[in-house]
């Protein structure tokens, strides 16, 4: 076979002339994707839109799990930011008027939407099809393969297999990991959960509304379909059901569960096991998104929109990398603690969800799931006020247009994650209005006086201080 042509990496929004390589087809790339699933397409078509040369390699397979997701009506802001609101609505996803929930008691409570509305209802198969789609349209080029990053060291080129032609080299300027649930290390992580998923018929129950519900071996989740039919899971312990038998732990479910899923059991259910846990990318060589980042319990049902967040940070952080090479290293670092500040954020509220169920604490599901209920040890500020003695300055980063630019900020220890803001207050203006000391009448005289703060309320000065003392960087007297 002749030699194939190896491009040279273009300037932004160009693509130049091809050269011979004597082995494989070999092409060059402003940004290697390796994977097609919600954050991977999201990420190569917000890169494309801003002039990228970007090369997705995905490798055809349909999404393992559920049918069809949730995505949250808190989310709108992300999906218009994105430009996804409209292109959900017109695929037919609008998700369900009503929300039922049986949790902390043991009878049906059924919800309304919000002011936000009823949120989506995703049919995962299609809907990584329309955003590869929306990828393709943005100028990202689609390879169905694999990419062989195993032991890669992050500079040489990635080896792809294709699926309808000769391997091809791709030579990236930045590579992206965002191939679904990583089995690389992994610094935390929570008790292995088995998902019993199944189409049922969707008349055994509500056609109008969602529905989850809480049972000793874990919990049950119904969503009707548009072809009528309907997904029914039972999430449970891994670790239950392999000691148990599946058999078992399903029919205790069922005999549990209240007459909204009573008539019907999983007959012939398919099963999938996932773990929630945070991937150690410390050395990693690659920027790592989505679920190959981290994974968090389906409790949040904000799967998808974890997925969008966090293609959305990277599109920042990959895009400053390609004007800033000298500055990857940082920018990497900071991508890896956005990922780890989320997935901490997302445990300790998964766990304080499950910690509600109090009638099955003591079973196995909810042992090794629920948390106490998370208060702040401070109410209100005490007398007098001091910094904690490991405070020091430090660089973060902030998005301006499409790029993220370096400023000043404060971290607590030599490992803490840098803060510029406390809600609106600047944390460096609020540090200064403490002092080495000062009472709570003296840090807000002092902030009255300061620039930066002046326009903020007595209140919301307060909260700030609050947050920071609860948080461990202010100290009471």
């Amino acid at each position: 076979m002749s030699a194939a042509p190896r491009r040279e990496c273009a300037p932004k929004g160009e693509r130049q002339e091809v050269r011979e390589s004597p082995l494989v087809e070999t092409r060059c790339c402003h940004v290697l994707v390796v994977g097609g699933g919600p954050a991977g397409a999201s990420l190569a078509r917000w890169l494309g839109q801003r002039g990228r040369h970007v090369v997705l390699v995905d490798a055809g397979t349909p999404p393992r799990g559920l049918p069809a997701e949730t995505i949250l009506p808190e989310a709108t802001f992300l999906l218009h930011r994105l430009g996804l609101e409209s292109v959900l609505l017109e695929a037919g996803f609008r998700g369900l008027p009503r929300h039922g929930v049986v949790w902390g008691a043991e009878y049906p409570e059924w919800r309304d939407p919000g002011p936000l509305g009823p949120g989506f209802k995703v049919e995962r198969g299609r809907f990584d099809r329309i955003l590869l789609d929306l990828a393709a349209r943005a100028g990202a080029e689609i390879i169905v393969g694999r990419a062989m990053i195993s032991g890669h060291d992050g500079r040489s080129p990635v080896r792809i297999q294709s699926a309808d032609g000769p391997d091809i080299e791709i030579d990236a300027g930045v590579i992206v990991i965002a191939n679904g649930r990583s089995q690389a290390p992994h610094e935390c992580s929570g008790p292995e959960t088995i998902v019993f998923h199944q189409v049922v018929n969707g008349n055994l129950g509500p056609k109008d509304a969602t529905f989850i519900e809480a049972v000793s071996v874990g919990w049950w989740w119904w969503m009707p379909l548009r072809s009528g039919a309907a997904c029914l899971a039972l999430f449970a312990d891994a670790a239950e059901v392999r000691s148990r038998g599946r058999q078992a732990v399903l029919e205790d479910a069922g005999k549990e569960s209240s007459n909204v899923i009573r008539d019907f059991s999983l007959c012939a259910p398919r099963a999938t096991a996932f773990r929630a846990r945070c991937v150690c990318s410390r050395q990693d060589r690659f920027i790592r998104i989505g679920d190959a980042a981290s994974v968090i319990d389906p409790l949040s049902s904000q799967g998808i929109e974890k997925a969008l967040a966090s293609a959305e940070e990277a599109g920042y952080v990959v895009n400053t990398i390609l004007e800033r090479p000298g500055e990857a290293p940082v920018l990497m670092e900071h991508q890896r603690r956005w990922e780890e500040r989320l997935h901490a954020l997302h445990m300790r509220r998964t766990a304080s969800v499950y910690g509600r169920v109090l009638r099955f604490r003591g079973h196995p599901f909810y042992q090794g799931r629920a948390g106490d209920r998370e208060d702040p040890p401070y109410q209100s500020l005490p007398a007098r006020l001091r910094p904690a003695p490991d405070l020091q300055p430090c660089r973060t980063y902030e998005r301006r247009g499409f790029m993220l630019e370096s400023r000043s900020a404060w971290r607590c220890g030599e490992d803490g994650d840098p803060l510029h803001l406390i809600g609106a207050a600047p944390v460096a203006a609020i540090l200064e209005a403490v002092g080495e000391e000062a009472d709570r009448e003296q840090i807000l005289s002092r902030a009255a006086r300061d620039h930066r703060l002046f326009l903020l309320s007595p209140e919301h000065v307060t909260k700030s201080l609050l947050a920071l003392l609860n948080a461990g960087w202010l100290h009471a007297c």
